[in-house]
């Protein structure tokens, strides 16, 4: 999402895609190890009757299963655009111990009817998997949709061969893109209230999830996180918090990379119970503060900037998905 990224219309469906990269490697967490100053969350949403993890200390992970709308990935860009390639981002050359943080706050959410309660909180998880069916359905049979002169449309003709994932993110995108405006009584629109109603339903789990991520394993909400940015279109391609942003979403990118490398060589060493085992944590410990500042920070901006409306719903609804699993709701 840097701010010389080109972009490019979508002519046949009048839709504009991200440009970023969908990057969602999600890992199987493995033991954590303590991290200093970090505040200890409230009470969890989930009940620990209700995870599966491996063992007691492990927290979940996020499902690696491919999300049930698509079987790639795709991009995205600021502009709403045609994908296209961005590089590897480097490692990190700055110590996190430099990076400044403002205050590491629980995340601001809309008003208190985000947080679910854990007597509604299945009831809402079985809405949103019954809405991610339906909507699957609508649209590998009804699209590719398009939007013309602001209104929602189906395609000409079904389609003969499952749609690609850009083809689904094109479909969501319009359908994010002609909400706004009243659309002609019909399928379309009947269509259009059914993703309406997931999108709301996935905003809805994914705030609290989010109010109480110490559920989740800190690569799960690490990686959470960087989902969430690879499809935010911020409101202002050109101001100094467009640079801040892309500064973080590298340096988490590299963590995130980096965390599972360190995490397994020391548990190794833990293992082999060879001399004192944490001898050589430190950097490990780094590498995990990073994860949880940056990502902590990049949420925060996508907050400020307008919340969630400012994310595709295509890369809101896999993430949402993932979490899912991740914390074993059914």
């Amino acid at each position: 999402m840097a701010p010389s990224a080109q972009t490019h219309s979508d002519s046949a469906t009048g839709a504009v895609l991200p440009s970023n990269v969908l990057i969602l490697q999600f890992k199987d967490s493995l033991p954590e190890v303590s991290e200093p100053r970090v505040p200890t969350p409230a009470a969890p949403l989930v009940r620990p009757s209700e995870l599966a993890p491996p063992k007691p200390s492990v927290p979940a992970t996020l499902s690696t299963t491919p999300c049930s709308l698509h079987h790639s990935k795709i991009s995205h860009s600021r502009s709403r655009s045609a994908p296209v390639n961005i590089p590897t981002p480097p490692q990190p050359t700055e110590d996190v111990r430099d990076i400044e943080v403002p205050s590491l706050i629980p995340l601001p959410r809309p008003d208190s009817s985000g947080i679910l309660p854990v007597s509604g909180r299945e009831s809402t998880v079985f809405r949103f998997k019954h809405l991610l069916e339906t909507c699957t359905d609508l649209v590998h049979r009804h699209g590719p949709y398009k939007v013309k002169k602001k209104v929602f449309e189906r395609a000409s003709r079904s389609p003969k061969a499952p749609l690609s994932a850009t083809q689904v993110a094109t479909s969501l995108a319009c359908a994010q893109d002609a909400l706004p405006y009243t659309q002609p009584a019909g399928p379309a629109n009947d269509d259009l209230q059914h993703m309406a109603n997931l999108w709301n339903t996935a905003i809805e789990i994914l705030s609290s999830t989010l109010a109480h991520r110490h559920a989740l394993s800190l690569t799960s909400f690490g990686w959470g996180a960087y989902g969430l940015c690879t499809g935010y279109i911020p409101s202002d391609s050109h101001s100094s918090a467009l640079d801040k942003f892309m500064r973080h979403k590298l340096r988490l990118y590299a963590f995130l990379k980096e965390l599972p490398l360190l995490e397994a060589e020391n548990l190794k060493r833990q293992h082999e119970a060879v001399g004192n085992p944490y001898e050589k944590v430190g950097r490990l410990v780094i590498v995990r503060r990073g994860v949880h500042i940056n990502a902590t920070i990049l949420l925060q901006i996508i907050w400020e900037d307008g919340g969630w409306e400012n994310v595709r719903w295509f890369h809101a609804i896999s993430v949402v998905e993932r979490l899912i699993g991740a914390m074993s709701l059914e």
